[in-house]
């Protein structure tokens, strides 16, 4: 009793002095419970009785200043776990008048007699009448706008808080969820709802379109120039016409014609005026062309007279004077849908001309290099050099079906210039065209210069036969380039195989002869930088040793053919011609590397006598290595252990031509071997294989009797050579066909044992090349080549002819 009378003492001097404060809530309550916890503990009321009264005097205290922080924030479930229980007997009826509406839930049971009537008086006049406590702050809910009604509750930016309700500002209208101007909104002009059409604007709550424009369907248009609301909405113009001042008019040329517009320069029933129609031809179809009627012909059928009234009279797949187009003319052969089954051309005059090779690109377009001297008509009415002229050297380019397309000459002033290999590959903007060959002098090409006596390589458009780059050899050597290759991998490089005697030097690479020849092959890239030489031959000198042919296969790996002397040796290895005969012997060598020209492996042949590549090519998918070649008479061809030896007849007395196939392996092994023997030598002029098609010929030219597939054929009885083609299986080597072509002139296909006469000329024809002459007597004499007769002199003139096989 003495100490709550002595608590309640301090209480009333307190209470008197304003030293009470209300209990703080939440976060304050901390404050309360670590000032109340040593006097309200349990364990303290259980020890000391006596001490209530000095812990209550302390309370009184601590209530003084919290009460003040407890005004803002109420104590609601923080004292109400610290205090229960705790004071229950000394407190109780204490706080009751202080603490009643702020500690109730907290003190309870504690203070609950003695600050009830403490914090009633004070927490009462915290927020001001009509106001709520939202969060730490009094708001008027009436019209706070971001506790509308009630705490948490904003209204929207274009709304205001009135009576605890939100509402649209003033001058603004609820619509939907949204507050809008009704008097400029476009999507709520007016009312509600009411959207204006496309392109109007809304003003004063009315859609209003732009000046001069009505509203069509849902917007704004020109009645003036729409074409779907022309003069009116839905007023639709019709094709071709256009909408001018309201009304529906065709723009020039075109001409009103009944109800629609027509244009006079095409229109077949409408040509050149309203009502012109064309009439119909035979195989054609009306055609109206600037103004005039004319006709379009069928396929297959052309108008080659001009004459639009016959309509288009030839029958391009068997005319042979307008074969396929007009003007294109079958010199040789039938006109079939095909084309031309076979042309000729020859050209020449008092002086020499000779096709030393012939290729043909992925289009079919026809390529022939060589020499020339004097005047030569070549085609198309065009005239190749001049008149009296000296030698030199020309590209002359033709279409699948013989039409002449573009030629090219070039000459030092100094008769042996001359172009002696050409080679081709790709289609369209992508083909390719190199060529390469030697000049005796100096000469200049699209500003490329060729100095002194050299060998020269070239790049050419072939679309007109510019020049794209050229590399030359220097003057110090006479190199000699027998055949060009392009790799078919993505680099394009270029290679070259040929003999030097002297010195071949480019970009720092330098090879040279001792004596006599070597051969050589030589890789550049496909702008003709960074050259690779490799050079073989007869170790002591002395001897001509050639690569005659080059060909690059599918992955890139580089094969060259020609004729080597024994004892011979390879750069790059120390290798020795293990066949042949010690002196004055050549045989044939056929050399692999790779694409660097690192060398890899080789193959050789050879007997008692000379023999060496005429030309090689790579055969069906599986890109077999055919050579064909000249072999001497009375020995045998082969190599210890190959399962072929090619045995050439004793009975003739001539040398014979050979066809060799070599699996294209780590040896060149040998598949098969196939001979072809006359009374005269033959010479082999080319083997190729027709691409995507596995089909292998080769030809040349022939004389006397001989036999193929069977059939036997005769040359003039004084020995002039005649053209031959035969087609061999590719597996077998077995002979399918053969062809014989000429007559009373010499037809040659080789001069001085090299350039390529024979070529794919698509995938179902070949070319054939080279020259005619006239008769031993000197007399003018006819060759009959397909179906056409040509006329040459003593002299040689050049000749190409293609043959559909």
């Amino acid at each position: 009793m003495k100490n709550i009378a002595s608590w309640l003492g301090l209480c009333s001097l307190a209470l008197t002095s304003g030293c009470f404060s209300i209990p703080r809530p939440d976060a304050g309550d901390a404050s309360d419970v670590a000032a109340e916890q040593p006097a309200d503990a349990p364990s303290s009321e259980a020890g000391d009785a006596n001490s209530d009264a000095s812990v209550d005097a302390t309370d009184a205290q601590t209530d003084t200043a919290s009460d003040a922080e407890d005004s803002a924030t109420a104590d609601t479930g923080v004292d109400s776990g610290a205090d229960t229980g705790a004071d229950t007997g000394a407190d109780s009826g204490v706080d009751s008048g202080v603490d009643a509406g702020v500690d109730s839930g907290i003190d309870s049971g504690i203070d609950s007699g003695t600050d009830a009537g403490v914090d009633t008086g004070i927490d009462t006049g915290v927020c001001g009448a009509g106001e709520m406590r939202c969060g730490a702050s009094c708001v008027d809910t009436n019209t706070s706008a971001a506790n509308c009604g009630m705490c948490g509750r904003a209204c929207g930016a274009t709304e205001r808080c009135a009576a605890g309700t939100c509402e649209c500002n003033p001058g603004l209208t609820r619509c939907g969820s949204a507050c809008v101007n009704l008097t400029g909104d476009t999507s709520n002009c007016g009312v509600c709802g009411r959207a204006c059409a496309t392109g109007a604007s809304c003003t004063s709550s009315a859609c209003v379109c732009p000046a001069g424009q009505s509203v069509c369907g849902s917007a704004c248009v020109d009645t003036d120039s729409s074409a779907t609301n022309c003069g009116m909405c839905g007023r639709t113009c019709g094709a071709m016409q256009t909408c001018v001042g309201g009304m529906c008019r065709c723009t020039s040329p075109l001409l009103l014609c009944g109800t629609s517009c027509a244009d006079p320069r095409t229109d077949t029933a409408n040509c050149g005026a309203c009502g012109t129609v064309c009439p119909l031809r035979p195989n054609s179809t009306p055609a109206c062309a600037s103004r005039v009627c004319g006709v379009s012909c069928n396929s297959g059928f052309g108008n080659c007279n001009a004459d639009p009234m016959d309509g288009c009279e030839v029958d391009l797949a068997s005319t042979n004077n307008h074969c396929g187009s007009c003007g294109t003319s079958c010199v040789a052969g039938t006109c079939s849908a095909a084309g031309c089954g076979s042309w000729a051309r020859m050209f020449g005059d008092d002086l020499n001309q000779v096709v030393r090779a012939i290729t043909s690109d992925g289009d079919g377009n026809v390529y022939i290099g060589g020499f020339a001297g004097g005047a030569s008509t070549i085609g198309g009415g065009v005239t190749m050099g001049s008149s009296g002229a000296g030698q030199f050297a020309f590209v002359v380019s033709y279409t699948r079906t013989g039409t002449y397309r573009w030629h090219r000459t070039f000459s030092s002033g100094v008769f042996g210039d001359d172009l002696t290999a050409l080679t081709a590959r790709g289609t369209g903007a992508g083909s390719r065209l190199v060529g390469a060959g030697r000049v005796a002098g100096t000469t200049t090409i699209d500003g490329f210069t060729i100095s002194g006596i050299a060998m020269y390589v070239m790049e050419f458009n072939t679309a007109n036969g510019a020049v794209r780059w050229l590399r030359s050899s220097p003057a110090s050597g006479t190199p000699t380039p027998h055949d060009v290759a392009i790799s078919p991998l993505a680099a394009g490089e270029v290679y070259v195989a040929g003999e030097v005697m002297g010195t071949l030097a480019l970009d720092g690479s330098s090879v040279s002869s001792t004596s006599g020849s070597e051969a050589f092959v030589m890789r550049l890239s496909n702008t003709g930088t960074g050259a690779i030489i490799r050079t073989a031959g007869h170790a002591p000198g002395g001897l001509l040793d050639r690569f005659t042919d080059v060909e690059v296969d599918s992955l890139g790996s580089v094969i060259v053919a020609g004729g080597l002397h024994y004892p011979a040796t390879l750069s790059q290895t120390p290798m020795v011609v293990e066949s042949g005969v010690v002196g004055r012997v050549m045989d044939l060598a056929v050399v692999g590397y790779d694409r660097n020209l690192n060398y890899v492996r080789h193959r050789m042949f050879g007997g008692s006598q000379s023999d060496s590549s005429a030309s090689m090519t790579l055969a069906g998918a599986t890109e077999s290595v055919a050579i064909a070649t000249l072999v001497q008479t009375g020995y045998t061809v082969s190599r210890g252990g190959d399962p072929v030896t090619v045995m050439v007849p004793t009975t003739t007395g001539n040398s014979q031509g050979v066809v060799i196939m070599l699996d294209n392996d780590s040896s060149f092994t040998p598949a098969w071997s196939r001979s072809i023997a006359s009374s005269n030598a033959p010479t082999i002029g080319g083997i190729v294989s027709l691409p995507g098609s596995n089909r292998l010929f080769y030809g040349g030219s022939i004389g006397g009797t001989f036999t193929i597939a069977g059939m036997m054929f005769t040359t003039p009885a004084f020995g002039t050579p005649d053209y031959f083609i035969a087609e061999l299986n590719p597996v077998t080597g077995a002979e399918i066909a053969g062809a014989q072509y000429g007559g009373a002139m010499s037809e040659n296909a080789n001069f001085a044992h090299y350039g390529r006469q024979l070529a794919a000329c698509g995938s179902n024809a070949v070319c054939l090349g080279g020259f005619l002459a006239g008769n031993s007597s000197g007399a003018t004499a006819t060759s009959q080549i397909g179906n056409a007769a040509l006329t040459g002199g003593l002299r040689q003139d050049g000749l190409v002819f293609r043959v559909e096989r």
